[in-house]
């Protein structure tokens, strides 16, 4: 009987010393889910977040693809209408000069600076105002132009002083004369 006991507390503590480990390897397992759970987790929402930022990117794109290919159709539709003749170009220029009323203290012609190109520079004085409204003026002509440079100073008066808001500029002026037209020298 003696051995019949033993064999039987060797049962239960076997059992209990099965059972512990199970349950340890339970606790350990949960331990390793859990753990593994949330690096899944982590990498989970840091995927997420990637997917947010590149969604916002590719929107953006979208909306610069969507203005570049506005901007490429507008011009691709703009028209140049080049002047006649250097005289005709030289005469829109002058005329918005005198319409806003600034003194033209010389003019420079420079030829053309290609082919059929052809340009001018302008010493002008007057109010600054009407300056400004000169180069808004240009873009109004029958003559597609554009001021390649340009500056602006206070006039240059012996003795006297300058009334207030009066300017000197030098202002370069070019545009595209049409073929056959022979370009100024």
């Amino acid at each position: 009987m003696q051995d019949n006991k033993m064999t039987q507390d060797n049962k239960i503590m076997i059992l209990g010393l099965l059972f512990s480990l199970f349950c340890v390897s339970l606790i350990g397992g949960a331990y390793f889910l859990d753990k593994t759970l949330t690096e899944l987790q982590t990498r989970y929402d840091g995927l997420e977040q990637r997917r947010v930022d590149l969604n916002q990117e590719t929107r953006s794109l979208m909306e610069r693809k969507t203005v570049f290919s506005e901007a490429f159709s507008a011009l691709e539709n703009y028209k140049i209408n080049a002047a006649p003749s250097n005289v005709r170009f030289y005469e829109d220029v002058q005329r918005v000069v005198q319409a806003q009323g600034l003194h033209l203290l010389s003019t420079q012609e420079l030829g053309g600076t290609s082919g059929e190109r052809s340009a001018m520079t302008l010493s002008v004085r007057g109010d600054y105002y009407a300056f400004m409204q000169t180069l808004a003026g240009w873009r109004n002509t029958p003559t597609t132009m554009r001021v390649s440079a340009f500056s602006v100073t206070s006039p240059r008066t012996a003795g006297a002083a300058p009334s207030r808001g009066e300017i000197e500029a030098a202002v370069t002026v070019e545009a595209i004369v049409s073929e056959g037209a022979p370009a100024a020298k």
